[in-house]
């Protein structure tokens, strides 16, 4: 609940509301353009199979919400689990959205099944492009992305997008050939770049009827760069603690002075020199984070080759357990909860250091 300080400190600064929750909106899309431009490129020659991955918080989901704007699409947060779902979703989704067509269902029998979607799918599209954005597709087993591959190939208009952390191109595609080298576009994205880190602010900003970047100044902007890394995630939560602690002290700007109370937790020669210190056990760590993303000890235990350096699986998960401790205490990786579970991905100045590495 909004309290009373905080709807006046809105009204003062002309908001409508706060600009910097994780709401996704896909309108005020910032950087990205070479990302952007190769993959609308390959979505209008109806390209079928493209790859996008980026780390958390790298904004691949805005970027797919923004496509849905621009295309037919049929946008999957989540990857069916098993092919039964994957009829369900196209069932419900696209092949039975009308009304008249969920009363046709009731009147008879319906045998759509997952050896016969396909031509479903072609009779309802008659040709027309169609665009599946498959998100989080790194959760999801290669017998499923087999699947999806194969309806996209039957389905003439029809392109697939599976966006993910980075690690999909290691768990799946690398056991799954027949689609990694159906692939015409592996798309990455990374950080962005200060001035989008400010034209980011600026929109949210605007978009909520504020003016340019005000209160914050060009220097707490530019704090919050070296701070974030650039990554929009981070970028979006810190300014969003920021605008908090204003609101609270009924601030009228937001400057460099609002960090002193909030030391950088690691400078980039600092993180640098952390990396140079690491064990060779820790730097693999590292290494595996990088390459896909967020890992729990479990799965981290599972990439190394434990029985040649521990007695049993459960000594090494005790033992990786305390090192990803060790690199969270160093402001390397941040621990970030998974369902029931937590999972560690790296800081993100950790990340933007490798990126331009």
């Amino acid at each position: 609940m909004i309290t009373e300080a905080t709807k006046k400190w809105l009204e003062k600064h002309g908001w409508a509301h706060n600009p910097f929750t994780l709401e996704i909106r896909p309108t005020l899309l910032v950087g990205y353009k070479n990302q952007i431009d190769t993959l609308t490129a390959n979505l209008d020659e109806k390209q079928k199979h493209i790859l996008l991955v980026g780390s958390t918080g790298a904004g691949k989901t805005t970027l797919l919400k923004w496509i849905t704007d621009k295309y037919n699409t049929l946008y999957l947060p989540k990857p069916p689990t098993k092919e039964e779902d994957i009829v369900v979703v196209f069932k419900d989704n696209l092949l039975n959205k009308s009304l008249l067509s969920r009363i046709f269902l009731i009147l008879r029998k319906d045998n759509t099944n997952i050896y016969n979607l396909a031509e479903k799918i072609k009779q309802k599209q008659k040709g027309k492009q169609l665009v599946i954005l498959v998100d989080e597709a790194h959760e999801t087993d290669t017998h499923v992305l087999e699947w999806l591959r194969t309806i996209t190939d039957q389905v003439e208009g029809a392109t697939i997008v599976f966006a993910g952390l980075p690690k999909i191109r290691e768990n799946q595609l690398k056991s799954l050939e027949t689609l990694s080298q159906r692939i015409v576009s592996d798309i990455e994205l990374t950080t962005l770049t200060k001035d989008e880190v400010v034209q980011l602010i600026k929109r949210r900003i605007e978009a909520v009827g504020g003016k340019s970047i005000e209160p914050f100044t060009m220097d707490a902007v530019g704090e919050i760069y070296k701070r974030t890394g650039g990554f929009p995630r981070e970028v979006l939560k810190l300014c969003n603690s920021l605008f908090k602690k204003a609101q609270e002290q009924d601030a009228e700007i937001i400057d460099s002075s609002y960090f002193d109370e909030q030391p950088v937790q690691n400078t980039i020669n600092e993180v640098t020199t952390n990396l140079k210190i690491l064990t060779e056990k820790q730097k693999t760590i590292i290494e595996f984070l990088e390459k896909r993303g967020a890992l729990t000890p479990k799965e981290v235990v599972d990439l190394l080759d434990y029985k040649k350096d521990y007695k049993s699986k459960a000594h090494a998960l005790r033992a990786i357990n305390n090192i990803l401790r060790r690199l969270e205490a160093i402001n390397l990786v941040v621990r970030e909860r998974q369902g029931r579970s937590y999972a560690y991905v790296l800081a993100p100045k950790v990340k933007s250091l490798l990126v331009t590495a």
